[in-house]
């Protein structure tokens, strides 16, 4: 019986390690903030695994750190009142992978 595959698992942490990130110069995310504030679970500060979204509760709106974003989407699907628009970064802008 082999152990390598349970010596290779890698978790979330080590993963985001391998990115690499080139800024953007404008939010390939737009959120509609009218919809974003009637959502009540806002489930987006929960989903995304690198924490793009939070809520800011001083200004009643979804604070967004686009440059951390890991381009999987799963905020656009997660999205219940359907306020996220996502697009791919441009060429050469976004993230990365490096090898491990």
């Amino acid at each position: 019986m082999s152990v390598t595959g349970e010596r290779n698992r890698v978790g979330l942490p080590e993963k985001l390690f391998t990115v690499r990130r080139k800024s953007l110069k404008e939010s390939h995310i737009r959120v509609d903030a009218r919809l974003c504030r009637e959502c009540l679970t806002r489930i987006c500060t929960y989903v995304c695994p690198a924490g793009v979204y939070e809520w800011n509760e001083a200004e009643g709106r979804v604070a967004i750190s686009c440059e951390d974003c890991l381009e999987c989407g799963t905020c656009r699907v997660a999205c219940e009142m359907h306020s996220i628009e996502w697009s791919n970064p441009v060429w050469g802008a976004g993230i990365s992978y490096r090898d491990s």
